[in-house]
């Protein structure tokens, strides 16, 4: 709900406006032809400017080199097509989609390119960018962009932010990843939007992308002072991506910043429960072991019992005048330090299978699978 709020408010009334003012540009002549410089991108290119052509053209070798340093990705390749050449065959090309053409100080957002058969054909801007600019006057080598169609660059963008909200309020998350590829390639993403684009990155399981968008945020300590723990988006990610140790790093810092008193609680227990699966998976078990313990232990002083209450509602022993406070996550913290302090040598190894089986008879899902891989029937302890 907070992100939709942002961008209700944001489509109606935080826009940047393109200049009002023409553009004049220098072309450079090149045997016998002019050539406009321009960034596809973020790479620095050089088109042949060419009002017959019908669509931008890149050859196979620029294709290639944008493909191999990340100019272009996958996802912007669109397809096959087919054009007739000189001889009056038809040939297929590839088609791509060129997120952001930038020509002086204007923008032109996702144009469609002709991939040439051939490593040296020559760049052309054709049509399908040329059309986004607007009237355009050729005098010799100077070409001028009056900005006459400024408005339509206001209502694109505008467009996007709306499009944005509607995929985000009916969680359709790859239409709004769309959004947020298109807004991300334009450079007008706010430091709020690109850490809600880099969750909905990792939520989606692109892990290395939602990295590289943190790390495009500019003002982190203000996101922090705000409330938004950017230091736990960057754990999850190190944590999905097999990197621990950097995970740990970040939770730390992550408590650090949102764990500064008793009334915390809620948090201190994610937190060392996020500790004790990254020492786990560091084969550290008995750190693993004391991390789940403090975990169930700050979820219990959140309810305001004590964590042997507490402990003892999993493993079944209440009083029946006592209540239960049990529920899926007690349960699966309970069964992670059990299995923890199994495999640390906390316990006996009939100690051990004793709580696990008191666990699954219980009712813990966790530790009767648990038990089950092992082909231990927990009735025999």
């Amino acid at each position: 709900m907070r992100t939709l709020v942002f961008y209700i408010l944001l489509i109606f009334g935080c826009f940047r406006f393109v200049s009002l003012a023409d553009t004049t540009i220098k072309m450079e002549e090149y045997n016998g032809v002019y050539r406009i410089p321009c960034i596809v991108n973020g790479a620095k290119m050089k088109f042949i400017f060419d009002t017959g052509a019908s669509n931008v053209c890149i050859s196979m070798a620029m294709a290639e080199y944008l493909y191999d340093n990340d100019f272009i990705k996958q996802e912007d390749i669109i397809g096959i097509g087919t054009s007739s050449v000189a001889d009056g065959r038809i040939v297929d090309h590839i088609k791509l989609k060129l997120k952001d053409i930038q020509i002086e100080d204007l923008h032109i957002y996702n144009v469609e390119a002709v991939v040439i058969d051939g490593q040296n054909a020559p760049l052309l801007m054709g049509q399908s960018a040329i059309q986004k600019l607007g009237s355009i006057e050729i005098n010799g080598s100077t070409l001028t962009i009056h900005n006459d169609n400024g408005g339509s660059q206001d209502d694109y963008v505008r467009n996007l932010y709306m499009g944005l909200a509607k995929a985000r309020s009916n969680r359709l998350d790859e239409k709004a990843l769309e959004y947020f590829d298109i807004l991300f390639s334009m450079g007008i993403l706010s430091d709020f939007e690109l850490y809600d684009y880099a969750g909905l990155l990792c939520s989606n399981e692109e892990y290395s992308k939602a990295l590289d968008i943190l790390n495009s945020i500019k003002d982190i300590e203000s996101l922090l002072n705000d409330g938004w723990d950017v230091y736990s988006e960057y754990a999850w990610n190190y944590f999905f991506l097999g990197d621990y140790n950097k995970a740990l790093r970040y939770n730390e810092l992550s408590g650090r910043k949102f764990i500064t008193s008793m009334e915390h609680l809620d948090k201190m227990s994610q937190n060392k429960e996020f500790e004790g699966d990254c020492y786990y998976f560091l084969k550290l078990d008995k750190k693993a072991s004391d991390s789940y313990w403090i975990s169930l232990a700050a979820y219990a002083q959140s309810l305001g019992i004590e964590p042997d209450y507490l402990w003892n509602d999993c493993k079944g022993k209440l009083k029946k005048n006592q209540k239960s406070y049990r529920n899926d996550k007690v349960d699966n913290i309970a069964f992670k330090y059990a299995r923890s302090s199994t495999l640390a040598g906390v316990w006996s190894v009939e100690g051990s299978f004793t709580v696990l089986s008191a666990l699954a008879k219980a009712g813990n899902s966790y530790a009767m699978n648990y038990l089950n891989e092992a082909g231990i029937n927990p009735y025999d302890f």
